[in-house]
């Protein structure tokens, strides 16, 4: 004899109950009239505690017992989109769908099972400074690396300033200090009257972590020029 199933579909104080049977079997799924289908293809064995999926109209079913299923409600039942995760909302009554939100350099990329965070192009400043006036080729900045990083060309962004203005122009060379070599990466310049300095010459320089930043004053100490801040503005790899 061929089997058929029959479904008969209730409206009772705004609940849609549906019961299906086949073979002697019953599921029955309870919820909002709303959000409810008027057919089901859950299925029709279950404990408590399970979890159907329905992947036809992306909805989700907890087991209330056996073969008895309740709907958790979606903010979105029509399906997500990539980037976003299954959770409570924000007073704890129900489920949405949360979406990630990339910051300032953050990347996300969304894989299958998974969702990779990444951080790029973070920024990391060497800050110093020397008080008083330097002697002649005197140092006003020293900064050890402990970490990977780069300085733009024009080492762009960064800033340095005294609060004795100079007399005359004055040059500062700035050097990278690596494996015993030390090498030239720079030139700031304070020119006379001013307070600021700018950077006349800069070369795209990486570090590693043990490596050395100074900055020199000229083989002539200016007459005034002192009290210094310089702070670099560098960048980690990605």
């Amino acid at each position: 004899m061929k089997k058929q199933i029959f479904v008969i579909a209730l409206l009772l104080s705004g609940a849609l109950s549906i019961n299906a049977q086949r073979q002697s079997r019953t599921v029955t799924t309870s919820g909002s009239a709303d959000r409810i289908p008027t057919t089901t293809t859950l299925s029709a064995s279950s404990t408590e505690g399970q979890l159907r999926g329905r992947t036809s109209d992306h909805r989700l079913f907890y087991a209330n017992g056996p073969n008895i299923f309740s709907e958790i409600p979606l903010a979105n039942t029509s399906g997500g989109a990539p980037n976003q995760l299954f959770g409570l909302n924000n007073s704890a009554t129900g489920f949405e769908l949360k979406t990630f939100i990339a910051g300032s350099n953050i990347a996300l990329t969304n894989g299958i099972g998974s969702i990779t965070i990444a951080a790029s192009a973070l920024p990391y400043d060497a800050s110093g400074g020397a008080f008083g006036k330097p002697a002649n080729n005197g140092v006003v900045f020293i900064f050890k690396v402990v970490r990977p990083f780069t300085l733009p060309a024009s080492f762009s962004g960064s800033q340095c300033e005294a609060l004795s203005s100079a007399t005359a122009s004055a040059n500062f060379t700035v050097n990278k200090k690596s494996g015993g070599v030390t090498t030239q990466i720079g030139v700031l310049n304070w020119a006379a009257g001013a307070t600021a300095c700018t950077v006349t010459s800069g070369t795209a320089t990486t570090f590693a972590a043990g490596d050395l930043i100074t900055i020199f004053g000229p083989a002539t100490a200016d007459a005034t020029l002192a009290d210094f801040s310089i702070t670099l503005k560098g960048l980690l790899p990605s």
